[in-house]
């Protein structure tokens, strides 16, 4: 069994439960074992958008990353497409699985956003304050911490979706 962390993000109707539903469809052969807090944030990189709901999943499983990537991209699909950088029902990022290391033009594992996302490194602090990025070796707050403050997106605690 490899652990695993999912970003997890809403910015499109019942938000909360765009994220409860999005949990819900990665049973059975991914299961969830502890949710974050969830984060109201703005959005980054296309602003004129509403903001996000946004929180973070560990889970188990016994898929490869690959498999874990077609998943989530199914899911996604099934919830409803968006382009990048959009408005979206679901946003789902494989951010981390075991220690591996993974960089193809599909797949890049750590994910290769998670160091610049408070949205991200926030939820993970939450959720365990010892994980560390295997590339630097450093913990999930310690670069949360590191983050300058005008890189910050987060406005506000939302609700539990547990």
């Amino acid at each position: 069994m490899k652990t695993l962390y999912l970003g997890l993000g809403s910015n499109v109707g019942d938000r909360g439960a765009n994220l409860k539903r999005a949990v819900a469809l990665l049973a059975p052969e991914i299961l969830v074992t502890e949710i974050s807090p969830v984060y109201e944030t703005k959005p980054m990189y296309t602003i004129d958008q509403s903001n996000f709901l946004n929180g973070v999943c560990e889970a188990t499983t016994e898929l490869s990353a690959w498999q874990v990537f077609e998943k989530i991209k199914m899911i996604e699909k099934k919830m409803g497409e968006h382009e990048h950088n959009a408005p979206r029902v679901i946003d789902l990022d494989l951010l981390l699985y075991g220690d591996e290391i993974i960089d193809s033009p599909e797949l890049t594992i750590p994910h290769a956003g998670l160091r610049e996302r408070d949205f991200v490194l926030k939820p993970l602090c939450d959720i365990t304050s010892e994980l560390r990025e295997p590339i630097s070796g450093k913990t999930m707050c310690e670069l949360w911490e590191a983050l300058p403050q005008e890189s910050r997106s987060i406005v506000g605690l939302a609700h539990d979706v547990r």
